[in-house]
């Protein structure tokens, strides 16, 4: 640069965000019902939670899967509720801005319940990362649902995701019967 004289200057800014964000302001909660039939002590069913890698474009299971059992029945509903929230919160951590999906489902087992119909509906919802405010901390701007998922917003910085599976008990098929009428 020289004096009296006009010089373009180009300036090029690098932004690093510092602090990641973990989703402490987000449930993730469900119930299943069984309807057809009262729970037994020995039904059980399983469900996962998983988030969508786009790197891979996998389905990866986000921590451990979450087992309820009829002995766990409570109130007159038929409906037992689960809770992913401790599964969430310990195994994410938003490093980059972003859009993440979710999903939860119902797993199948081998070994199904006799008569039983598993809901086979898959609960998504998206968790929207961002730095709106450019203080180098992400923030979660959002949590929306991606289809049959309920998502609740009970305050400006927190939210619920409810989901609800319904498994269904009924009783097909033809049986022969004989009798006998004496007069």
């Amino acid at each position: 640069i020289e004096a009296d004289k006009t010089a373009d200057v180009k300036t090029e800014n690098e932004y690093e965000y510092t602090t990641s964000v973990n989703p402490v302001n987000v449930t993730v909660e469900g119930t299943v019902i069984l309807t057809g039939r009262p729970w037994e002590d020995t039904d059980e069913f399983t469900f996962r939670m998983q988030k969508w890698n786009s790197e891979t474009n996998e389905w990866e299971q986000v921590g451990t899967d979450i087992t309820v059992n009829g002995s766990e029945v409570s109130g007159t509903n038929n409906s037992i509720g689960f809770d992913f929230t401790d599964i969430y919160r310990n195994n994410e951590e938003y490093s980059e801005i972003g859009s993440y999906l979710y999903r939860i489902v119902e797993i199948e087992p081998e070994d199904k319940i006799g008569g039983v119909t598993y809901d086979k509906t898959v609960h998504s919802f998206v968790v929207e990362v961002t730095d709106e405010d450019m203080d180098a901390a992400l923030e979660i701007k959002d949590v929306y649902s991606n289809g049959e998922t309920q998502v609740n917003k009970p305050s400006s910085d927190s939210y619920e995701v409810i989901v609800d599976f319904e498994n269904i008990y009924s009783t097909t098929g033809r049986q022969d019967v004989s009798i006998d009428i004496n007069k």
